[in-house]
């Protein structure tokens, strides 16, 4: 019941407040953290000039890395022996930066705007925030593509 009841407060966090402009200017977003862990990882481990299986090993190592730090970080109420409605309040803290339903949706409709004022420059930037592909060729159609597919890809 401890997890459902954390979800849910996740859930109704981010419904409320979503991930603050003011957070992320001063510590990002944990998932913007992990992207930037492996970009990091990518570009000085998987170089051209190291062997296939040393790439291989430094490609577990990499995610071993990134999955001990993430098991650590959901340890957290465990390792301080937190129960009731203080491990319930941790849990959902730890929980609501992974769900950005709400900041998800408010960089979607962040597209739709210059889109609609013809502004593809502005879009592709605005849509380069969210995906991982290279929006500076795309159209428009590309662009509200790419901005709904990320939107579900995250929502599910």
């Amino acid at each position: 019941m401890t997890i459902i009841t954390s979800l849910v407060l996740a859930l109704a966090i981010d419904r409320l407040i979503g991930w603050p402009d003011w957070v992320f200017r001063r510590i990002s977003h944990p998932v913007v953290a992990i992207g930037q862990l492996i970009s990091w990882h990518d570009r000085y481990l998987n170089q051209a000039r190291f062997s296939f299986s040393t790439r291989r090993l430094l490609g577990v190592v990499t995610v071993i890395i990134i999955g001990l730090f993430s098991l650590a970080v959901a340890m957290i109420p465990d390792i301080f022996a937190l129960s009731g409605p203080a491990k319930i309040i941790v849990m959902a803290l730890l929980a609501w930066p992974f769900i950005a339903a709400k900041s998800l949706k408010d960089h979607v409709k962040q597209v739709a705007n210059p889109i609609a004022q013809n502004d593809r420059d502005k879009a592709r930037q605005t849509v380069a925030m969210i995906v991982g592909r290279n929006a500076s060729q795309l159209d428009e159609t590309g662009i509200a593509r790419a901005s709904l597919e990320s939107r579900a890809e995250n929502t599910s």
